[in-house]
């Protein structure tokens, strides 16, 4: 082989192994990012839960029509089904809000005795549900009193711990109150019964947002089932349940809660997907270059090692002889590599979870994972060397 040939194909070589190395490396981000998100605790218990989506007509179901409804008729006719272990309503399904349903249940909220500036008032995340709420979901009350339908008629507010904790640090929530409709001259004040644990609302890899709670119903709301086993198998019962308390009333929507904790991550999934793909591909082109390589210089210097084995070089020094030129190749690669990895890992950061996109953990499993599929391309090349007959081989020409 020609040495300007051979230079350059070491040089592609190792621009393969650069680019290898930055996409492996920002696969393993991933990977432990991924999995760092998934062993967070999303406050709730989601498995076995059904969402069902239940809008009525508002020209027949207004706030205290609507109530009536949902507790005389359709609870009770959801609850007597078999499979069916408990039942409450909200305003959405934890996770399910799309970015315009974030903005349209955030409401702003003062507190009595403190001054705002006008425009500068908090703003918390505003859910209304049934007082079972909590009790389907798992979620712990972590000071003061759960809510009851009394509550309904002289509402009280639940908050969740961010919010105690952003606006009464070392403080008795339940001796504040609220001011709602900040923005109107009537203002109301309302009582805090109690702090309940935070709930991951707005998706798994989302911070918590200050959170208010209040027992109330309005003509759009979910249904929340929890179910003694696949929450699907009992969607068909619950519809038809519900069309036999009103026939004009449908589910637009029904899905297991533990989807909207999956789908919240399906950015970082495809993400994730992608390039550990591409880094799959990377890695064999890699391999398939170096061996190419080194296979391509073997065959064409097969009188050079036999001249080499009738001087005395053992199979050993043969192989090393290869390893060392395939050393060559993959060491500057390597460098390159992981300089790229380094400049290019802080356009990943939105891709990432409570990780460094220089996570010393994460370049080296990378670099491990290439080191191992270099040394195997080399070997390889390497042994055919070892194994030339010198004999056979100074006959050759």
């Amino acid at each position: 082989m020609s040495r300007p040939r051979s230079t350059l194909g070491s040089i592609l070589v190792a621009a393969e192994i650069a680019m290898a190395f930055v996409v492996l490396a920002g696969a393993a981000l991933l990977v432990r990012s991924f999995t760092a998100l998934l062993s967070e605790d999303p406050g709730f218990h989601a498995e076995g839960v059904l969402a069902m989506e239940v809008p009525m007509p508002s020209s027949r179901f207004d706030g205290n029509k609507s109530t009536q409804f949902w507790r005389t008729r359709l609870m009770p006719a959801v609850l007597a089904l078999p499979g069916v272990e408990d039942a409450a309503a909200a305003n959405c399904a934890p996770m399910s809000l799309s970015p315009t349903g974030r903005f349209r249940f955030a409401t702003r909220f003062g507190i009595e005795g403190r001054m705002f500036e006008p425009g500068r008032y908090p703003v918390a995340q505003y859910r209304w549900m049934s007082p079972d709420y909590f009790r389907v979901l798992g979620i712990p009350l972590k000071h003061g009193r759960w809510l009851t339908e009394a509550d309904r008629e002289r509402p009280r507010y639940l908050i969740n711990e961010t919010l105690a904790r952003l606006y009464f640090p070392h403080q008795d929530p339940t001796a504040h109150r609220l001011i709602m409709s900040v923005m109107d001259p009537h203002r109301e004040s309302i009582e805090i019964a109690g702090v309940v644990g935070d709930v991951r609302d707005l998706g798994l890899d989302e911070p918590t947002p200050p959170t208010l709670y209040m027992v109330s119903s309005s003509s759009r709301m979910t249904l929340l089932v929890k179910t003694a086993g696949d929450p699907m198998q009992l969607a068909a019962p619950i519809r038809d349940a519900i069309h036999r308390a009103d026939p004009e009333i449908a589910v637009v929507k029904a899905a297991p809660v533990a989807q909207y904790v999956a789908d919240s991550l399906a950015r970082r999934r495809f993400a994730l997907t992608l390039l550990a793909t591409f880094g799959g591909l990377a890695a064999l082109l890699t391999a398939a270059g170096i061996y190419g390589l080194l296979a391509y210089s073997v065959s064409g210097r097969a009188r050079e090692f036999g001249i080499r084995s009738a001087l005395g070089a053992t199979p050993a020094n043969l192989r090393r002889l290869i390893l060392k030129e395939g050393a060559t190749v993959t060491i500057p690669g390597l460098a390159v590599g992981i300089a790229s990895s380094l400049s290019c890992a802080r356009l990943m950061g939105s891709l990432l979870y409570r990780l460094s996109p220089m996570d010393p953990l994460s370049l080296a499993a990378a670099g491990a994972l290439l080191f191992v599929i270099t040394v195997l391309s080399v070997w390889l090349p390497a042994r055919r060397a070892a194994r030339v007959d010198p004999g056979t081989a100074l006959r050759i020409e």
